[in-house]
């Protein structure tokens, strides 16, 4: 990192439409963006656990109030050793898709499940600049671009001492901290987060003072 001190980013994971309609609200709070990592195969589901998935015309006006749109695999689908060519074709499909829902540039990625090999890492280098996994901690020093570690805010792993602890690392030693969750609601799902431990999220990292950007408004103000 050469770049800024510290940046907190916030992001959502496939995306249910609970991430737009409640978490982008409540980042839009702190006068940033927020990054949705989509599974395209999903855009318009039904899911059993999650509801309704964000269709194509939500992911379109994401883009256009200021959102970061990124990619998840198109498929969604398990990380089988051995299957890297197959998962860079599954990835090529849902970024282009992503391209054009978004009119910009799909450059950001995260494994589904947090799932990765050494081989997929190498097999994505040309499609993305950063490649985000649920390894926790904050981003500090050298980095790994193509294995970003994030933090999660999921309610079956939730707790605000954790929160307070990795944020105030963040602002006392400098980095890139990365929370990610899944739907938000009051009744969330094990992978999800209700919006008021979300708004007390929000109310520790203002207190840190760290600047919150979207995935790829971070990246550049950090790695120059």
């Amino acid at each position: 990192m050469t770049g800024a001190p510290a940046v907190i980013s916030f992001t959502f994971d496939d995306a249910p439409r609970t991430a737009a309609t409640e978490g982008a609200r409540i980042v839009e709070s702190l006068g940033a963006g927020a990054t949705f990592y989509i599974a395209t195969s999903l855009c318009g589901e039904i899911s059993p656990e999650y509801g309704a998935m964000l269709d194509h015309s939500e992911i379109r006006d994401l883009a256009t109030s200021g959102h970061h749109i990124a990619a998840h695999s198109h498929s969604h689908t398990h990380l089988r050793r051995g299957g890297e060519a197959a998962f860079r074709d599954d990835c090529a499909r849902n970024k282009s898709i992503l391209e054009d829902l978004s009119g910009g540039a799909v450059d950001d990625f995260a494994y589904p499940f947090g799932e990765y090999t050494f081989a997929a890492k190498a097999v994505l280098a040309d499609l993305f600049t950063t490649q985000r996994s649920i390894d926790p901690g904050v981003n500090q020093g050298d980095v790994d671009l193509r294995l970003l570690k994030s933090e999660t805010l999921e309610q079956k792993h939730f707790s605000l001492a954790r929160v307070e602890e990795v944020v105030s690392d963040c602002a006392e030693n400098g980095g890139w901290l990365i929370f990610f969750t899944h739907d938000v609601s009051d009744d969330p799902t094990e992978f999800g987060t209700t919006p008021s431990q979300l708004r007390d999220v929000v109310r520790v990292v203002q207190s840190s003072g760290v600047p919150v950007a979207d995935v790829a408004t971070a990246r550049r103000h950090l790695f120059v």
